[in-house]
């Protein structure tokens, strides 16, 4: 091995197709390949080692963490990038993952993922184009400081990076290595995975009780069930997070979720009465780069005809998109950040009567996509309202 090498821990079980696509990915430049398998029957098996990859074999017993612990425990490499068959990496990434493996001050690098929504007709180097969210992920670390993980579903390191990467002086870093996520295109896979998560979690919080982490991430998937026995779980950790609003950051693993559903939930839903005002502040005070919190109060503000404010809010928006300095720790429908916020501009400028301001926004979305036909529509709008004017 060089000293900078590579192994590549991929999970799978009965992935033979989308395990080809992870395989073919990573050859380019893994120095290995540990093919981590949890008791695959569709030849997955035979596919991997034709590839070259070790295969590791471990009998699935419901723990997520627990085998990508035997696969990392197999790796030799000076780094560790890993990855689950659905998964592969991006063309363009390649070089910047080459780059990245060879600064010697760095512990763990977070990557963005592309969280595909639909397969599109072509796929590119980049992602450009293709629909879904980016989001980052800390998938490549450094290999021989004992980076081990715990919870049966979405495992968490079980000594923080920041911990390691204090007790080292080694970094903590972000790097283009673009990975593409295949397991949300199919709705029934998806209903099967929310399923999967919610038993699997719920044998976490039977081992280990009093999880916020995992008590809110269950909330979330129970109620994406159509199951209301999540609100409990979500009231318990906004009702402790409300409590802990004068801290000066987010006292709670997913407080950005949490209050995404307490900003959209109905007070009798929640059984809470929160002040609004107070909760949108506290949403931006927390997580001033959030576009989907900057994108539902401005909505939200619009709707209480406080005008300015909304407008505010989505320029500042519109800015993140333009330089892409938004958070990318929670996913969300990126098409806000495209002709719909352009038009939803363009209203809000009608309202507070910057009819140049409106005309501009809708003529950049009037000749294309989804919303040009509102675009036309409302710049008949400003017409006459100019006429009207004199």
């Amino acid at each position: 091995m060089s000293s900078k090498s590579l192994s590549v821990c991929i999970l799978c079980r009965n992935d033979r197709d989308p395990l080809r696509r992870a395989l073919a990915s990573v050859a380019p430049v893994a120095h290995q390949i540990v093919v981590c398998d949890t008791g695959s029957t569709d030849g997955s098996i035979s596919l991997a080692r034709s590839s070259g990859a070790l295969v590791v074999e471990r009998a699935w017993d419901d723990d997520f963490s627990a085998a990508r612990n035997y696969a990392l425990a197999h790796a030799v490499g000076d780094w560790i990038l890993l990855l689950d068959a659905d998964e592969e990496l991006m063309p363009g990434g390649i070089a910047a993952l080459q780059s990245a493996i060879k600064l010697s001050h760095v512990l763990a690098y977070r990557i963005p993922r592309l969280d595909l929504q639909r397969l599109p007709d072509q796929l590119t180097t980049h992602g450009v184009g293709e629909s879904g969210p980016w989001m980052l992920h800390p998938r490549l670390h450094r290999n021989g400081f004992g980076l081990r993980y715990r919870g049966r579903c979405h495992p968490q390191f079980v000594r923080p990076l920041k911990e390691v990467s204090a007790e080292t002086g080694l970094k903590l870093s972000e790097a283009p290595v673009l990975l593409r996520h295949y397991g949300y295109i199919n709705p029934v896979n998806l209903r099967s995975k929310l399923e999967r998560g919610a038993r699997l979690m719920r044998l976490e919080l039977a081992d280990r009780p009093g999880q916020p982490y995992y008590e809110i991430e269950l909330g979330r998937t129970l109620m994406s069930l159509g199951d209301p026995s999540g609100v409990e779980l979500l009231r318990k950790n906004a009702v402790e997070l409300w409590r802990r609003r004068a801290e000066p950051t987010p006292p709670l693993p997913l407080s950005a979720l949490l209050l995404d559903y307490l900003l959209s939930a109905p007070p009798s839903e929640t059984r809470l009465e929160l002040p609004q005002n107070e909760l949108e502040a506290l949403a931006l005070r927390w997580f001033p780069r959030s576009a989907p919190f900057h994108w539902h109060i401005a909505r939200r503000q619009f709707e209480r005809q406080e005008f300015s404010g909304s407008r505010r809010l989505m320029e500042v928006l519109w800015r993140m998109a333009g330089d892409q300095s938004y958070d990318r720790e929670v996913s969300f429908d990126e098409r806000i950040l495209g002709d719909e916020l352009r038009l939803n501009l363009g209203l809000v400028c009608v309202r507070l009567t910057d009819l140049d301001a409106a005309e501009a926004h809708f003529k950049a979305v009037s000749t294309h996509g989804l919303h040009a036909e509102a675009a036309q529509r409302n710049l008949s709008v400003v017409l006459e309202i100019r006429r009207q004017l004199g």
